[in-house]
């Protein structure tokens, strides 16, 4: 039982695909298990551990040095949170924008369908 409780939940956004990685529950880790989108230049999209907030994340360090994904800003609406995401130009791809369009009002909403 105690296994079950310490194994993180699968990435929500890779259906179908087999991964051996040990998911983080650190925010900062590579393999955080809540990233909602990967986005151009080291900046991803995330859900805090807590499910209360988006934090837009950049790493530390450019590749090919592994660096830490830091917050830069933290959102409690989906509109905030489109509002950084395109004032930092991370929508330049439909599947970026496609993914943050899908996320619900906020972070503890359940996911629109």
């Amino acid at each position: 039982m105690t296994d079950l409780l310490q194994s993180p939940p699968p990435l929500v956004n890779t259906p179908g695909v087999a991964c051996n990685t040990n998911h983080s529950h650190r925010e900062r880790d590579d393999t955080y298990s809540d990233v909602i989108v990967e986005c151009r230049d080291n900046w991803r999209v995330i859900r805090c551990r807590r499910g209360l907030q988006w934090i837009i994340q950049k790493r530390s360090t450019g590749r090919p040095n592994r660096g830490v994904f830091i917050g830069k800003s933290f959102h409690t609406t989906k509109g905030s949170l489109l509002d950084a995401c395109s004032t930092l130009q991370l929508l330049d791809s439909p599947k970026i924008l496609r993914c943050l369009l899908d996320l619900p009002e906020r972070p503890g909403d359940s996911v629109k369908k």
